[in-house]
């Protein structure tokens, strides 16, 4: 009988064991007789919504249970530890667990299902007899319930190769220098040795056989979720490196994990590392995992110098303990106090200690860069006086069975820490061991989630004489608990996790631009024929969906912009106006919603704010008619006061300059990583290109008579086109240029990505289903029938703008919905050799960038990053990811109306639970009247009436505070 079917029998038999217990046996104990209960604090001053409660906890194998290491415990058997653990599993409400030391996995899994838990186990060897596990609430009538893992992965530490995996998530990194050593002892490997130890690229010092376990859990009442990591690092002393090491390895691979673009619906998500780390508050683990690093460097380099050794489990595994055996040499003693049979390492065999620092050091977001234990956070804060629980209140308690105090503790370390004083108290050891870490989240600016509670550590009294005992714990170690914030409010964490799920491939170095595309600001003309009550609603809800919007890019969104393009068409029909006093007041309308951005019209940077470029678009300035040429109705003057607000300021070649020349068509140079311009946004107006070619007109005939006549309509842009073909000209190099246009080029019906899917495999542009199966649906050659895609700018024009200006890539707006097309149009010898990733050499991508509004026939309005970068090898390249953002009819109908319904049924139900009577209802709420005066009654209250007023009172308090949260 192989593995997996004794394991199904096992199942079974404990499963009738159980239903026979439940059915035949007496009623279980309560929980206060079998442990001692404690209850979950809150935080001072902690932040409401929704929770989620992660405890961790070394459950003490039952493999592990020898009678000599624990002397004097009543709760060794199997069946005296059973009740305890059962009942630590299910006394605290836990949403999420993280297991250590885990067997007897049939009778875990069945009390876990019992209560409504799903979970995964690994063992990671054949021949390991635990493993961990993760937990989840799996019951869909709570509060927090979890889907299966949409992810898992397993890291075996011995297997583990870290220097690749840093150069994974690090690729921009500098390799550290071959002489970096620390001031270690190392010795260079003979040639019986060979290669081993520098070609050995696992970095390991001692085979332990310990893994970690990586889940990725899906909310099921939210689009959210959580990443959980658990762990249980070697267990000896004397292995500080190889502790570290480990450490090491899981942050690097919780950090590529996350980020994965395989993974990048769930890169927002917080991230939980829970386990037993097998190391105190003031040891190198410790100190790494929480940024102390640094500050620590040579207590550091001391503490991982006597470890840094290779124990003979290595050599035997690679068959080199002969060739090595002379630099081999052997301690004796206690077993946890000695290294054991062990040589010196070879040279870049080990990593060094910059190494180690490196890898535990994250990508600092607002200044955070390291994790952050709950406990050492939280436990100060909670509003219980937990004086004297405190690591640093150990003061000379002793540590081991053999010690009866310890000297008096001078690490600023140890003197300092707020974890909890023990979380592992048996007969021979008291020592704190266990943690709670929470990554920073890569989306917001809040640093971490917020910590609103903890499960309160059992004081040292309760513990003593040590653990497992009956009626306290039935392990050696104190389960933990944090309580985090999940979700604040429906409408913020609805744009937070839009934007925060949408990342953009990027060094840090380089530059980062934000595209946002007709904002359509409502103005008096919008809604002209609807009543006035009508036109206040929907303005209110359009302004408030850009600001929550704004409000998200720029204080949640990673990464943060450098400069923010807005492609036009700020304002709805602005260009009718014609009293200045009422088109500026639109204007600020809609500068007011994009809080923090600072108009650039010249070549001196705003200060203290984002700098934005505006292009002009139909609806602030006109657009010429596509058929005739001639301008459409507009006031002409609402257009020069556009221009004069916005445009910036070039000189004769049309770059940004102080000049006092304002103009729609310029040029924006951008050096990085050096003082020389490696890329050039040119901004071009495309108003000008529409008139330039009317559908009337004939085709540009080669000898470019056409195109003459043509360049007379918009002499501006025609020159600057000119200027930067002529460049192109000349002897390179030439920086790569991208191109934004309010309007699009002209899209081949053919090869246009905004209806044929197959385009879409690059950035997974997709047209609304809605907008595609209008009659009509495909690019229209003029004319806008408001859901369907057009060409304004004709064939030719387009071909003689992209032959001129060779970008590397188009962004345009004016259609309200996303598309993407490839101009096969570029030269690179031309323009450099900047590209688009995932595009051929040849390859102009045009994006045209959703609508920021959700007034614009697209349900889910959208945006895009662009990244101006340059390769390890000096070549300048381009990247860019098109973003949506949330469907705000999707909110009303999934969270508001069903609360909406909740609640005119409870009013209903409650109505009913009145006493009833078959009089008439008279009130008394009238005037006192002199004696002797007749007393009139005022007249019965209708049952309507009385249903409405009861529903108005119960419902205007939220209103008031869901109107609240709108700002």
């Amino acid at each position: 009988m192989d593995a997996d079917a004794i394991a199904k029998k096992r199942a079974e038999r404990a499963a009738r064991k159980q239903q026979g217990a439940q059915t035949n046996g007496p009623p279980p104990p309560p929980l206060e007789q079998l442990i001692r209960v404690r209850e979950w604090v809150p935080v001072r001053d902690a932040p409401e919504g929704k929770r989620l409660r992660v405890v961790s906890w070394n459950m003490l194998a039952q493999s592990l249970v020898r009678r000599e290491l624990f002397p004097g415990s009543d709760c060794l058997r199997n069946k005296d530890r059973f009740p305890g653990l059962e009942a630590e599993l299910v006394a605290y409400d836990w949403d999420i667990g993280c297991f250590q030391e885990v067997d007897c996995i049939q009778e875990h899994a069945a009390t876990l299902k019992r209560h409504g838990y799903g979970h995964v186990f690994e063992r990671g060897y054949d021949n390991k007899q635990h493993g961990l596990m993760i937990a989840w609430r799996s019951n869909p009538n709570a509060s927090v319930s979890f889907d299966a893992p949409m992810y898992k992965r397993v890291v075996y530490y011995d297997d583990a190769r870290p220097r690749e995996l840093y150069a994974h998530t690090h690729p921009d990194a500098a390799p550290v220098s071959d002489d970096e050593t620390d001031g270690m002892a190392s010795f260079a490997p003979d040639a019986a040795m060979g290669s081993a130890g520098a070609a050995s690229t696992t970095s390991v010092s001692r085979l332990t056989r310990n893994i970690a376990l990586i889940v990725a859990l899906a909310d099921s009442s939210l689009e959210s979720g959580v990443i959980v990591a658990t762990t249980h690092l070697f267990w000896h002393p004397k292995y500080a490196y190889e502790r570290a090491r480990q450490a090491a390895i899981l942050v690097q691979e919780i950090e590529a994990f996350r980020t994965d673009p395989a993974h990048a619906d769930i890169a927002h998500w917080p991230v939980v590392l829970a386990g037993d780390f097998n190391d105190q508050p003031h040891s190198p683990t410790y100190t790494l995992l929480t940024g102390q690093g640094r500050t620590y460097e040579n207590e550091l380099r001391k503490e991982l110098r006597e470890s840094r050794i290779v124990h003979s489990s290595v050599d035997d595994v690679r068959g080199m303990r002969t060739a090595n055996y002379a630099h081999t040499s052997t301690e004796s003693g206690d077993s946890d106090r000695v290294l054991g049979r062990f040589r010196p390492p070879a040279r870049q065999e080990l990593l060094s200690l910059k190494e180690i620092q490196r890898m535990f050091s994250l990508p600092a977001r607002d200044g955070v860069g390291s994790l952050q234990s709950v406990y050492g956070a939280a436990l100060p804060r909670l509003i219980t006086d937990e004086s004297g629980t405190y690591f640093r209140d150990r003061g000379t308690k002793p540590e081991r069975y053999d010690e009866t105090e310890r000297a008096p503790p001078t690490d600023p370390r140890q003197c300092t820490s707020t974890e909890p004083m023990w979380t592992m108290y048996s007969s021979l050891f008291h020592l704190t061991l266990d943690y709670i870490l929470l990554f920073p989240r890569l989306s917001t600016a809040h640093d971490y989630p917020p910590i609103t509670a903890l499960l309160r550590p059992h004081p040292d009294a309760v513990l003593a004489p040590g653990v497992p005992r009956k009626g306290v714990c039935s392990s050696d170690h104190v389960m933990l608990g944090v309580e985090i914030l999940v979700v604040i409010y429906v409408e913020r964490i609805a744009f937070v996790l839009a934007t925060a799920s949408c990342r953009l491939p990027a060094s840090a170095a380089a530059q980062r631009v934000l595209i946002v595309s007709d904002p359509q600001v409502v103005g008096r003309d919008t809604y002209a024929d609807s009543p006035a009550p009508l036109f206040h609603i929907l303005r209110f809800f359009s302004d408030q969906y850009i600001r929550k919007s704004w409000r998200a890019l720029r204080s949640v969104a990673a990464p943060r912009a450098d400069l923010v393009v807005l492609l036009g068409d700020l304002s709805d029909r602005g260009r009718w106006y014609t009293v200045y006093d009422a088109w500026y007041a639109l204007q600020r309308r809609w500068q007011r919603l994009f809080r923090g951005i600072a108009i650039v019209r010249s070549a001196r940077s705003p200060a203290h704010a984002l700098p934005a470029l505006v292009v002009p678009g139909n609806h602030d300035v006109g657009l010429p008619d596509a058929r005739t040429g001639q301008s459409t109705p507009a006031n002409a003057a609402a257009a020069t006061w556009f221009r004069e607000a916005f445009a910036p300021h070039v000189d004769a070649t049309y770059t940004l300059s102080n000049t006092s020349n304002a103009s729609w068509n310029a040029r924006i140079p951008f050096a990085v990583g050096g003082n020389k311009p490696t890329h050039e946004l040119v901004l071009v107006d495309a108003l000008d290109l529409v008139s330039m070619q009317p559908l009337l007109a004939l085709p540009f005939d080669s000898e470019g008579t056409q195109l003459a006549a043509a360049k007379v309509r918009a002499p501006q842009t025609a020159a600057m086109i000119d200027a930067l073909g002529a460049e192109l000209a000349q002897p390179g190099p030439h920086p790569v240029r991208v191109l934004f246009s309010h309007v699009p080029l002209a899209r081949s019906a053919t090869e246009h990505s905004c209806d044929v899917p197959w385009h879409t495999a690059q950035h997974r542009v997709r047209r609304e289903s809605h907008r595609a199966r209008v009659p009509g649906g495909a690019i229209l050659q003029g004319g806008d029938l408001a859901r369907t895609y057009q060409n304004l700018v004709q064939p030719d024009v387009s071909a003689w703008v992209l032959d001129a200006v060779q970008p590397a890539a188009v962004f345009s707006g004016d259609d309200h919905d996303h598309c993407e097309v490839v101009h096969r149009a570029r030269r690179p010898q031309a323009a450099g050799d900047g590209g688009v990733p995932g595009f051929a050499r040849d390859d102009v991508p045009e994006l045209t960038v959703k609508a920021v509004s959700m007034l614009e026939g697209v349900r889910r309005p959208g945006y895009a990053w662009l990244a101006l970068d340059v390769q390890p090898e000096g070549t300048p390249s381009v990247a860019y990811t098109p973003c949506l953002l949330p469907d705000q009819v999707q909110l009303w109908l999934l969270v508001y109306v069903p609360f909406l319904i909740i609640t005119l049924a409870y009013v209903a139900w409650w109505r009913t639970k009145q006493p009833y009577t078959i009089l008439p209802q008279y009130t008394d709420d009238v005037p006192m009247h002199p004696l002797g005066t007749p007393r009139p009654r005022a007249p019965p209250q209708h049952t309507q009436r009385r249903f409405l007023r009861t529903v108005g009172t119960i419902a205007v308090p939220p209103v008031v505070v869901w109107l609240a949260l709108q700002h």
